[in-house]
């Protein structure tokens, strides 16, 4: 019996065209094929940024933001998400965190489709009196009837006492809806929006003579899915760093037993004593040396209530300690002096400022300590304003102002201490009784004075730099040689920089509690709460790992002494309409927070990668590998918060402007932050770039990222968070060394990172 020969089977035409759409669809799917997919979206939306800035918002919408190619470019993205979660089972026992927080980006981008599509917004113009139930298409420009109409009853802006700064506006409007047999009143303002049959309508701004409304009007059934998608997200992300078997605790698992680690970096900076910048010229001044009972008077006076031109009611030396930043002259007085030019710049200001410059000065800044009772813009008005006052028409308050202002300044050039100290005092009490609501209250006065005296950012800033850098040195030589003298030192500093915290926080209380507001409002405070944030980070990871206290303390110290520079302004300011909001709170300390944890990330990516570019042995693999888990957790914790910060803030948009996402250049350079942070994390998924060196070389290039979005967008961009007016400036040298920096430890880490594979 003879067996017959086994007949290959020939590949027909259509097995093979099979054959290459299964290979496209599993390159399209895979896991590299959506970390290229991110990155061209990540890139192309920066772009467009720059495209706006450059063209305008037409020219950055039509060649990105509402291209066709980006639709296509997010529906491949959402499919290759889709077929990752099924291929990789996420639903399973144990993963089902992960899958639920990688479901909600396809919740967030059906929304986002739904209310491109289907969803519309245009404006409304009503005048005082009148009724409109037609809206303007913002798509279309052309005019939409509503079903049903509003009458604006009444408009009102208010106003900063003693100012022209609005301080909110709104709208008194009633809903006359026919079909529904309806007639109801209701204020509309900033952060207060009308909801009526699907449809919101925003405050959004006036007319110029103040009588009539401009109302945003928005119809957006994507907000469902898209805050569905928001809720799951921020839940399954904070519950993923506390799952048992989550990627964060098993990372802590790597370091739970290690206290120590071998980094030979020696970060050497310059850290100038802001806190004491300016006294060396108060000798060269001639006014020091003076009796004790003057110096109390000038501190007395520096506490008095004055109004600026914001309508902030603050003492005194905080007036003159901003007019010494700011007026010529004035900048060779330290901080120390602030209360002593006060009191002589009222008495004899030509001992201050040439005649000249005085003129100039005292003319568009007076004191304005003088409450006119009866004033209903809340005014307060200068000595001179008041005589004026009492010539066109006789007022008490006027005669006070006049006949106060002549007998402190006769008191002063005559040395009479005991005279000008109780004038003080009679015009506190005048303040107390006439300023209304305008006056902060005594207490908040002294706090204010405190905060200026204390100066503690400043003070800090050297204190918590110096410290994180010693720490760093002490941790590496204790490495090496431990038992060592230099321990108690270690030990002394990871107990100074919680305490350097403690006061920071303390700190940033103080100015809450003077400014009335959560101190997180300018570039400045800022600075400051990221620093605070960064030593948090420090705090949280550095029990069990000194050089990632040691790390944090460099960072805050940087971040302290960058809003202790001169080009920073301290000054507290009163709040636009639309901050006025707990949202203020909630969004603007969530993600201002990440920037801490991402930068603690950042400065742990540079040490390991300088310990893998120039050190050697298994010892120091071990540490590289225990500090790189420090700095994914680190990485991990600052998304997580960037993320839930930025769907916060994407809520607050929508309840003051009508919309949850519109392109602005600080939203869209969030967004792209989190999509590289998202790459640098899913790199250990991606052959050829799996390994801690690709990782610490992606944590470190992608917080340029986060500095783009925190500063370069207020400074080269423009937009709804944008400090940017007039000529941009030009790109720092120091940019271009941290980059030429960068790239050199990163390519010195990856060529020997084959030594080092996980």
């Amino acid at each position: 019996m003879t067996s017959e020969p086994v007949q290959k089977s020939e590949s027909t035409p259509s097995s093979a065209v099979s054959r290459f759409f299964q290979s496209i669809l599993q390159l399209i799917f895979s896991m590299p094929a959506a970390l290229v997919m991110a990155l061209i979206f990540a890139v192309s939306i920066a772009a467009a940024t720059f495209i706006e800035a450059r063209s305008g918002t037409d020219a950055a919408r039509a060649a990105v933001y509402n291209a066709a190619w980006v639709e296509i470019l997010l529906v491949l993205i959402g499919l290759n998400l889709a077929a990752n979660l099924i291929r990789l089972r996420l639903w399973r026992k144990g993963k089902r965190t992960v899958f639920l927080f990688h479901l909600a980006f396809l919740f967030i981008l059906t929304g986002a489709a739904v209310t491109r599509h289907f969803g519309f917004s245009g404006t409304m113009n009503i005048r005082e009196g009148e009724a409109s139930d037609t809206m303007i298409s913002e798509k279309t420009s052309q005019p939409v009837r509503l079903p049903f109409s509003l009458r604006l009853e009444d408009f009102r802006v208010d106003r900063y006492p003693g100012s022209m700064k609005p301080s909110g506006f709104t709208s008194d409007v009633t809903v006359l809806d026919p079909e529904k047999g309806m007639e109801k009143p209701y204020s509309i303002f900033m952060n207060h929006i009308l909801r009526h049959r699907g449809y919101r309508f925003y405050q959004s701004s006036y007319d110029d003579d103040e009588m009539g409304t401009i109302l945003t009007v928005s119809r957006d059934p994507g907000m469902v899915p898209t805050y569905a998608g928001y809720v799951l997200l921020g839940l399954f992300l904070l519950a993923n760093l506390f799952a048992s078997n989550g990627r964060y605790r098993s990372l802590g698992r790597t370091v739970r037993n290690w206290s120590g680690a071998a980094l030979a970096l020696l970060f050497l900076a310059a850290a100038p004593d802001t806190a004491r910048a300016g006294d060396a010229s108060v000798e060269a001044s001639g006014i020091r040396g003076r009796r004790n009972s003057q110096s109390a008077v000038e501190k007395h006076f520096g506490r008095l209530a004055v109004q600026d031109n914001q309508g902030r009611v603050k003492p005194v030396q905080s007036m003159m300690l901003e007019w010494m930043r700011s007026v010529p002259g004035l900048g060779k007085y330290g901080r120390g002096d602030a209360d002593r030019i006060a009191f002589l710049f009222f008495v004899r200001p030509d001992t201050v400022l040439p005649s000249a410059e005085t003129a100039d000065f005292s003319a568009a800044s007076g004191y304005r300590f003088f409450p006119m009772p009866g004033d209903p813009a809340g005014r307060w008005v200068t000595a001179e304003t008041a005589e004026k006052r009492l010539n066109a028409a006789p007022e008490p308050a006027a005669a006070f102002a006049v006949e106060w202002a002549g007998a402190i300044r006769e008191a002063g050039l005559r040395s009479r201490w005991k005279r000008a100290d109780s004038l003080i005092s009679v015009l506190e009490d005048f303040q107390t009784s006439h300023g209304g609501r305008s006056h902060p209250g005594s207490g908040r006065l002294d706090m204010e004075v405190l905060h200026n005296r204390l100066n503690a950012f400043a003070r800090l800033a050297p204190v918590v730099f110096w410290a994180g850098l010693a720490l760093l040195v002490f941790s590496v030589i204790g490495s090496f040689r431990p038992g060592r003298p230099w321990a108690a030192a270690e030990t002394v500093l990871t107990v100074a920089l919680p305490a350097c915290f403690a006061a920071l926080t303390c700190g940033l209380g103080l100015r809450a509690f003077v400014s009335g507001h959560a101190p997180w409002t300018n570039r400045y405070e800022t600075m400051v709460f990221i620093a605070w944030a960064g030593l948090l980070a420090g705090i949280l990871f550095g029990r069990r790992n000194r050089p990632a206290l040691a790390a944090a303390g460099i960072l805050s110290g940087l971040f302290l002494l960058a809003a202790a520079s001169p080009g920073m302004d301290p000054k507290i300011n009163t709040l636009a309409p639309v901050l006025k909001s707990v949202w203020l709170i909630i969004h603007v300390s969530v993600i201002t927070s990440s920037y801490g944890f991402l930068g603690l990330g950042a400065v742990l990516a540079l040490f390991n990668l300088l310990l893998l570019g120039w050190s050697d042995g298994e010892r120091v693999r071990r540490t590289f590998l225990r500090q790189t888990a420090v700095t994914e957790r680190s990485l991990l914790v600052g998304l997580t918060l960037l993320a839930i910060g930025n769907f916060l803030g994407a809520v607050w948009a929508n309840e003051s402007w009508g919309r949850y996402w519109g392109w602005d250049p600080k939203e869209t350079w969030t967004l792209v932050t989190i999509i590289l942070y998202a790459a640098v994390l899913h790199f250990r998924l991606v052959p050829g770039l799996r390994g801690p060196a690709a990782f610490n070389a992606g944590a470190l290039w992608a917080f340029g990222s986060v500095l783009m979005t925190y500063l370069g967008v207020n400074l080269y961009l423009s937009g709804l968070h944008s400090y940017a007016s007039g000529a941009k400036p030009g790109l720092p040298a120091a940019v271009f060394a941290a980059a030429g920096l960068a790239a050199a430890v990163s390519a010195a880490a990856l060529i020997r990172a084959r030594k080092f594979r996980s």
